[in-house]
C-alpha cells in the first residue's frame, strides 16, 4: 500500500504468522497422508456388512416421505422416531417389517426397502459431485488426468 504514514505497513504483516503456520501445518498433513493412503487396505465385505448398521440413509427415508407430500421437517422428526425404534429393538432399518413402517406413517410403502439399502442408495445420487459410482469414476479420470497433466510438466 502507498501513502501509509511512517512504519505503519509493519501492523499489515501481524497476520502473516498465522498463514505461514496453517501452510506448515497443511503441508504436514499432505506429507502424512501422502505415506498412509499407498498402505490402506480396504475390506469390502466388512464395509459392507457394516453400511447397514450406521442408519446411514435415515436421510434417504427423509427423502422418500417429502416426495410423497409429507414436509421435509415433519419427515425428519418421523425418522428420528424411526431411528430411536430401531435402537430400541436393536434392529437396522431393513429389519422393521413394512407394517411397523406404516405404524410411522401411511405414506411409508414396500418400495421403502429399495431407498434403504446402502448400495442402492450410493448408485441413486446422481447429481454433480454424488456418490454414484459412474460419477465417482468420471470424476476420478477427471482427476488423473490432470494429475499425469501436472507430472508432464515437473
Amino acid at each position: 500500500m502507498k501513502g501509509l504514514p511512517l512504519t505503519y505497513n509493519r501492523d499489515l504483516q501481524e497476520d502473516k504468522e498465522q498463514i505461514f503456520t496453517s501452510v506448515d501445518t497443511t503441508l504436514s498433513c499432505i506429507e502424512i497422508i501422502s505415506k498412509m493412503i499407498p498402505t490402506i487396505v480396504l475390506n469390502k465385505q466388512r464395509a459392507s456388512e457394516l453400511s447397514g448398521t450406521s442408519f446411514s440413509t435415515a436421510t434417504d427415508i427423509a427423502e422418500y416421505l417429502s416426495l410423497k407430500g409429507m414436509p421435509f421437517r415433519e419427515a425428519h422428526h418421523l425418522v428420528g422416531k424411526i431411528i430411536k425404534y430401531c435402537e430400541d429393538k436393536h434392529c437396522s432399518l431393513e429389519e422393521i417389517p413394512e407394517s411397523e413402517f406404516q405404524k410411522f406413517s401411511n405414506l411409508i410403502e414396500a418400495d421403502i426397502y429399495k431407498k434403504i439399502i446402502p448400495s442402492n442408495t450410493v448408485k441413486m445420487r446422481t447429481n454433480k459431485g454424488d456418490t454414484s459410482p459412474k460419477l465417482v469414476e468420471k470424476e476420478a479420470g477427471i482427476l488423473i488426468k490432470a494429475l499425469k497433466k501436472y507430472e508432464q510438466k515437473q
